[in-house]
This record gives structure tokens, sequence and C-alpha cells, in this order.
């Protein structure tokens, strides 16, 4: 058996989509799918019934905000059928997955026995094509779109990201679950990489990894977070979770301005008038300013973080890892 899980927010722009994709999937048998509505009030929950039967899906409400939340609550109620599971493949509501897509991560977990955890490529998806700005920062793809495409073979969490990703159902079966305290929580203020910090504890506890190179998504990309304010707002979160994923709460060198990053804004955006290659200076510096501004948020609120890993049979021994280095182009903890 296959379980196919994921959440939803106030879906209605990603997710018609992506139910027409599923709806096209070569099923594996004894497939199960499993949508939870997570207090949407836009039509989501209306759109997620009317496609139940059409899929064979079951949808659950948890109107609590919290996507991991959601997902723990979702694992609860279906708890005497993960041991039966081959997979538990975990999404999220805006992919676009090849037809194959299940059966390529079925294919890895049967001919890699040593593996409990799975993940495969992400695509970006875009409304229309990205203008030069966008494209010049490619590099961060990762932490902006989510996109990934590790060599197909064994692999560490960090290749691993959210929307193409999947775990031995014995695995879950046995308690491991989400933290609650990270990942999209219906605020703009919440920590990316609730899925990188899931992977990461289970990967300490001694599970093993393996990146499935055919076994592709595509990942909407909305209008919206194709502009300059939409990648500065997602750096704050990056930094927030990063910080979050951390295991020793103190601050070192990588989180100090460089001389670059000194200057004021007001003075870059003088400069950045005078050429494009002072504008893309400008919202590299503004982009690791908030990196470093949400990462030293999460170490404020330090004593706060440390909920359901405490209690995990699989918790961290503190609630931190190392700080966040300066972003570099591959950068793990890219996921929502």
């Amino acid at each position: 058996m296959t379980i196919l899980l994921f959440t939803t927010r106030n879906g209605m722009t990603t997710l018609p989509r992506m139910l027409e994709r599923l709806a096209r999937l070569r099923r594996p048998p004894g497939l199960r799918i499993v949508a939870v509505d997570n207090g949407s009030s836009d039509g989501t929950g209306a759109l997620l019934r009317d496609w139940a039967g059409r899929l064979s899906m079951q949808v659950f409400d948890f109107p609590m905000p919290g996507k991991n939340r959601a997902l723990n609550a979702a694992l609860d109620r279906i708890g005497p059928t993960l041991a039966d599971a081959d997979l538990v493949v975990v999404t999220d509501d805006d992919i676009l997955p090849r037809e194959d897509w299940l059966e390529r991560l079925l294919a890895a977990a049967r001919t890699q026995p040593q593996a409990d955890l799975f993940g495969g490529v992400i695509e970006p998806d875009w409304p229309h094509p990205p203008e030069g700005w966008l494209l010049a920062l490619e590099g961060m793809f990762p932490v902006l779109f989510a996109t990934t495409g590790a060599s197909h073979g064994p692999c560490t969490a960090f290749d691993i990201y959210g929307p193409n990703m999947a775990v031995r159902g014995r695995v879950l079966a046995a308690g491991a679950r989400f933290e609650p305290g990270i990942g999209p929580d219906g605020s703009g203020r919440f920590g990316m990489g609730s899925e990188s910090e899931f992977l990461r504890r289970l990967e300490r506890a001694g599970h093993r990894a393996f990146f499935c190179g055919d076994a592709v998504v595509g990942h909407q990309v909305e209008p919206q977070q194709m502009t300059p304010g939409s990648v500065v707002s997602r750096a704050y979160r990056y930094g927030f979770g990063r910080a979050m994923m951390d295991t020793q709460a103190r601050p070192r060198f990588a989180l100090l301005p460089s001389a670059l990053h000194r200057v004021s804004v007001g003075e870059l955006k003088a400069l950045a008038a005078l050429s494009p290659w002072w504008r893309d200076r400008l919202l590299r510096v503004r982009f690791q300013r908030q990196v470093q501004r949400g990462y030293m948020h999460a170490l404020l609120r330090a004593p706060a973080l440390p909920t359901a890993i405490a209690a995990s049979p699989l918790r961290r021994r503190t609630p931190f890892a190392r700080p966040v280095p300066s972003w570099r182009p591959g950068a793990p903890g890219a996921t929502r």
C-alpha cells in the first residue's frame, strides 16, 4: 500500500491544477490519498470534497493553523495503517507530478532496502518567463522555489525537499512526527524548513536517504513570488527556519555582516541606479540581511522552540544545530 498525504490552506490558486495531475497518475495498487483542509476560507474544502470521489481521496478537517500540526493529526488518525504502507509520500498542494511519479518512488523503495527516506526532482513551473534579474539568482532557487535535482543514488537529508519526499511507513508507525513549531502556521513570519528539520532528525537517528533522479514533480510558482519583495521576505523565513533547526544557540562570525552589508541600503540604492550590477548587489545584500535578521529573531525565542521534539523518540539533544552560514548556491533548508 502507498499513502499520498498533503495539507492545504486556502489553496485555490494552485490546488485545481494539482488535483488534475493527480487524476492522471498511474496509480499503484492500494494507493490511498489523504488530504487535510487546514482551516481554509476560500472554497478549498468544497473543492477537495468535489474531487474526493474521483480520486478515491479521504478529506480530513483540521482548522487550527499549522501545516505540521495538520500532518501530525492526519498521521495519528490513519496510524493503524501506517505499518502496512510501503511508502508514505508527503507533498504540497502546488505540485504537478509526472504520470510515473509514484511508480518511480516505489521502484526506488523496492530496490534500495537500506534506505528509509526518499526524494526526487523538483522543477519550477513558471506562470510566465522569469525576468533577467530573477534568472541571475538561479543559485538561490532551492531557497526561493524549493527546486532540487541531486544525482540519482544515495544522498543526504539536505537533498530532499518537501514537495517531493517519501518515508517508509514503518518509520512513521514507530512514532516519528513533524515538529509543529516550524513551517507554515497561517502567519507571514514562520520558519521555513519543516520537512528539512524532520528529515535531518531521522537521518541523525540512523535512517538513510536515497534520491530518485527519475521521480519528477513541477512546483507551481505564483506571479507574486517572482518579485524582489517576495525574494527578500522569503529570506527572513529561511533564516528563521535555519536557526530553529540548529542545535547550538550561539551566533558565529558567519552571522556578522560583510563590509558590503555595512553599506546603507540608501547608498546601495543610489549605486543601483547606476548599473544592473549594483541592482543585483542590492538585492543580494537585502537577502542576506533578512536571513541574518530571521536567524537572530529565532535565537531570541529559543526557549519556546522545543515542542514535539522534546517528547519524540527521535528528539535532538538541544533545540539548535550549527548557525546558518552566509548564503551559497544549494544551501539546505529550502522547503517551505
